[in-house]
């Protein structure tokens, strides 16, 4: 397909944009998520769920719907397992199922629901019945969740090691959730260093800033040795023994939460 004829099917002078504008969004979007492949498959990894296989379905499914959204709706918006609800499937549906099939049968009936609620018109209904306050609570909320990832990644902030297996265990378990960090950690340097330059150049209104923030982090990492290259093969088959895992049947018999 010709440049002519990919701006002719997204329309994107009458968006006033340019492909090589999107193309360098697109790929500042996928940096910026990519920590989903690694978050999403070690959440769900604490109820079970393999963590390679985990990572090639949470890959398929975002790469997916992402397509779809732009060939099908025609908008520039990245689709991804939602965080937040990974930890519900993990510490509360998986032991309340007895399994993490269970659960995944459990969302599959779910997904299921909302697909029929949205063919017969009642999920807009739904959604416009939600307060917009708690609408936008649950975006803060969601935000604040990934940049909590981002601090205990940082090591600006640290996660005592029994917290999550007890959590797995009970999620109503009592424990010290979080502890401060140190903030002249080489981890800590990093990340602050790169939000510093991407708030920088931002300001400055520098095309690409947050293109230029990871990769000038990225390399300052690789030469301090904060940060390695894969070793062995860079490429591999995914892992697919979870595909059709979820158990629906158990899903239809749900029983109430204790």
């Amino acid at each position: 397909m010709s440049i002519a004829a990919v701006e002719s099917f997204f329309d994107v002078h009458a968006k006033n944009t340019t492909i090589v504008r999107e193309v360098r969004g697109g790929v500042s979007t996928f940096l910026t998520m990519a920590y989903i492949l690694f978050a999403n498959p070690a959440i769900l990894s604490a109820a079970g769920v393999p963590f390679e296989s985990a990572v090639a379905a949470t890959a398929a499914a975002a790469a997916i719907c992402s397509i779809l959204m732009g060939i099908i709706a025609n908008v520039p918006i990245a689709l991804a397992p939602g965080m937040g609800l990974n930890a519900i499937v993990a510490f509360q549906l998986a032991p309340a199922m007895g399994s993490w099939q269970g659960a995944m049968g459990l969302v599959v009936v779910e997904g299921m629901v909302i697909l029929l609620l949205v063919l017969v018109g009642a999920r807009s209904a739904v959604m416009a019945a939600i307060p917009t306050d708690l609408r936008r609570a649950i975006g803060a909320g969601i935000g604040l969740f990934i940049a909590f990832i981002g601090a205990v990644n940082a090591r600006l902030v640290i996660v005592p090691p029994g917290t999550m297996a007890a959590l797995s265990q009970d999620p109503r378990a009592v424990v010290p959730p979080v502890g401060p960090g140190v903030l002249t950690g080489p981890d800590a340097l990093l990340a602050l260093g790169g939000l510093l330059v991407m708030g920088v150049l931002v300001v400055r209104r520098q095309p690409g800033a947050l293109l230029i923030g990871i990769f000038t982090m990225t390399a300052v990492a690789l030469v301090t040795g904060q940060a390695h290259l894969p070793e062995g093969s860079w490429w591999r088959l995914p892992r697919l023994e979870t595909a059709g895992a979820a158990d629906v049947t158990s899903a239809s018999g749900y029983r109430r939460f204790r």
